[in-house]
């Protein structure tokens, strides 16, 4: 433990075999392998030292918050939430396990359920930083800015030098669009914080012109020769894959490829891609929803008109759409909800239930269907209550168009799609803090398009309504597509749909910037840039490719 606190963690670790060699039932000589191998940038094992403390002492809530922590950075959500809630099992009033389960719940966009163990945090300690900027995030995705306000203020007075509130509201200020004011905050920040990645990201989005980026290159660069024993895996993933995507605004497609190939490879090996799963998946889909089966399940009776699901690809265009369509006055844009996923696949030991998809879809009956729809219907943001039309924009709801058209008979799905090359390239190029695996593998992105497009062509066999929107058109020609966007939504033509980047709405998404842009076909054909290394993409989609 001394030669740990010390830094030296291969000379702790090695004693520490000896001593789980000698008295291998001690939990806390495995606790501690795993607190080795995180100094050590090996998250896997460290997540197996922890699993042999737990299996020796049930009772280790230490071991359980570090494999929590561990498995928010791989993405692996639900596995955290399960050992933040054993976690409390242990110890009830955990303030940190509470924490991290509404920063788990946020993410996975259930705002109003993460709202509730931050509230019990704070009714214990009404000075615990962390939980009011927890709290101040969830508000902002509710859209009460002067809430979340309030709760970075109170951060600020438990605790003046709270980093993550002060980043935090920087974020906030640069997704309304205030980039002056975020430069000059993060400056402020940076002598202090010269290698804190969240701030050196944050200021390569901010670099506008030619000598802003190279300046952020820069000290992206310099942090990265610290190496990864001093950043950690993940932290220097990230970096690499904000210095590519300066490289790539600086016209430097080998250099910025470089830095994503690394980037992508790490993000690979922590959440990687399972092709026979995936297809089996897909399979399944097809079966349980073939034309004599979608014939004999019945309708809810719910003939809401409000939900407009709009799906497709990550990186196709569904935010820019979301951003149009908000624009209007009559639709509210909800974002991305997790809502069917949590409906349809519930975590196990969560307390939900519900039935699995798609092998329990053919039993359900009417009086199923009507309950799973109101359930979806209550779980919209306040903000929707009014509306005429509510947009969803999981673009992964493309599963379960067979089943929407079922729940809600009135709804309308829009596809939005997109030359698979660019898509292939911009998630190549994006980091997802959850889902989306097959993002980090061209190869691997090539097999999951081609299960999607194979059950989008599915679905329209087997008579499941859905409007095409196809990116390229929409950008080359904007008034006459949303006209018949909007025919096909139900609803009357409004100007404000063109007028999109005015709309000061508040985005969530990696497109947070695009969309404050107007229309334009910047985006079309980037893949050519990189032509020279996207062969196993470009031969994984076959006669996809059109």
């Amino acid at each position: 433990m001394a030669l740990l606190e010390a830094g030296r963690a291969a000379e702790a670790e090695s004693v520490l075999r000896r001593a789980a060699h000698a008295a291998p039932e001690m939990a806390p000589v495995h606790f501690h392998l795993g607190l080795c191998a995180e100094a050590r940038n090996r998250p896997s094992d460290a997540l197996a030292h922890y699993g042999d403390a737990m299996r020796r002492d049930p009772r280790h809530a230490a071991a359980l918050s570090r494999a929590g922590h561990l498995l928010i950075g791989m993405g692996r959500l639900e596995e955290a939430m399960a050992a933040y809630r054993q976690a409390l099992g242990i110890h009830p009033d955990d303030a940190q396990a509470l924490v991290r389960i509404g920063q788990i719940l946020t993410a996975r966009g259930m705002l109003q359920e993460a709202v509730a163990p931050l509230r019990r945090v704070l009714a214990r300690n009404a000075s615990h930083a962390d939980a009011w900027a927890a709290l101040g995030q969830i508000q902002i995705g509710l859209g009460d800015l002067e809430a979340a306000a309030r709760s970075y203020a109170c951060a600020l007075r438990a605790q003046p030098g709270h980093l993550t509130t002060r980043l935090a509201r920087i974020a906030l200020a640069e997704r309304q669009g205030r980039d002056e004011d975020v430069r000059e905050q993060a400056h402020v920040l940076l002598p202090a914080f010269p290698m804190h990645p969240e701030l050196l990201v944050l200021l390569g989005r901010l670099a506008r012109s030619r000598e802003e980026r190279e300046d952020a290159l820069n000290r992206l660069e310099a942090a990265l020769q610290t190496g990864p024993e001093r950043l950690g895996r993940d932290n220097e993933s990230i970096l690499r894959f904000a210095a590519g995507m300066l490289h790539d605004k600086l016209g430097r497609p080998v250099e910025a490829f470089m830095h994503f190939r690394e980037a992508n490879a790490y993000q690979r090996s922590i959440k990687p891609y399972r092709r026979e799963q995936a297809a089996g998946y897909f399979t399944r889909i097809r079966e349980r929803f073939s034309i004599d089966a979608l014939a004999r399940l019945p309708q809810s009776r719910q003939l809401d008109e409000r939900p407009i699901f709009l799906v497709g690809m990550p990186r196709s265009g569904t935010s820019l759409v979301e951003q149009i369509l908000a624009s209007h006055p009559d639709i509210f844009g909800a974002g991305e909800l997790r809502s069917l996923d949590d409906l349809l696949h519930p975590t196990p030991g969560a307390g939900a239930s519900g039935p699995g998809y798609p092998n329990d879809v053919p039993r359900l009956d009417a009086e199923a269907l009507d309950r799973l729809a109101k359930a979806y219907l209550g779980t919209l943001p306040e903000g929707a209550q009014s509306a005429r039309r509510v947009t969803d924009k999981m673009p992964h709801n493309f599963q379960y168009a067979g089943l929407i058209g079922k729940l809600f008979p009135k709804a309308r799905i829009v596809h939005c799609s997109r030359d698979p090359r660019d898509i292939g390239l911009s998630c190549y190029f994006q980091y997802f803090a959850e889902g989306n695996s097959f993002s980090y593998d061209l190869e691997d992105f090539a097999h999951y398009y081609r299960q999607y497009r194979q059950l989008m062509e599915h679905w329209e066999q087997v008579g499941v309504e859905v409007f095409e929107l196809r990116y390229e058109r929409l950008v080359a020609d904007p008034e006459p597509t949303v006209r018949a966007l909007l025919e096909h939504c139900g609803l009357d033509w409004n100007a404000a749909c063109l007028k999109f980047h005015e709309n000061q709405r508040v985005v969530h998404t990696a497109s947070y910037k695009q969309v404050r842009e107007p229309f334009h076909g910047r985006s079309v054909g980037r893949w050519k840039s990189y032509e020279p290394f996207l062969t196993p993409l470009i031969e994984g989609l076959g006669e996809w490719i059109g």
